[in-house]
């Protein structure tokens, strides 16, 4: 459910609590919803993305490559391996 037009799409997200999602179409449609929000960050500009209800989580160890902004990742562990599910856990548990 959801995934065959956009707006089913946006019927999805407006019947989250909260979303938890990476810089996507997702993220901008439930800011548009005033949704909560759990916003993954490392390949993309956090700086550049507002959360009005929520926050952005960006990964917890050292990289020198970030923003990327790539598709693909080159390193051996990916960046977002860095954003551990219990932080995220968290900050959903706070916003409820």
């Amino acid at each position: 459910k959801g995934l065959a037009s956009i707006e089913e799409y946006i019927e999805w997200i407006n019947s989250c609590k909260v979303l938890v999602t990476n810089d996507s179409l997702g993220l901008h449609i439930a800011h548009a919803l005033d949704k909560k929000i759990v916003a993954l960050f490392g390949p993309t500009l956090s700086s550049e993305v507002y959360v009005k209800h929520g926050v952005k989580l960006l990964p917890e160890g050292e990289y020198d490559c970030l923003p990327c902004l790539s598709t693909t990742c080159i390193k051996e562990k990916p960046c977002m391996y860095d954003i551990k599910p219990a932080t995220v856990w968290k900050e959903i548990q706070k916003l409820l």
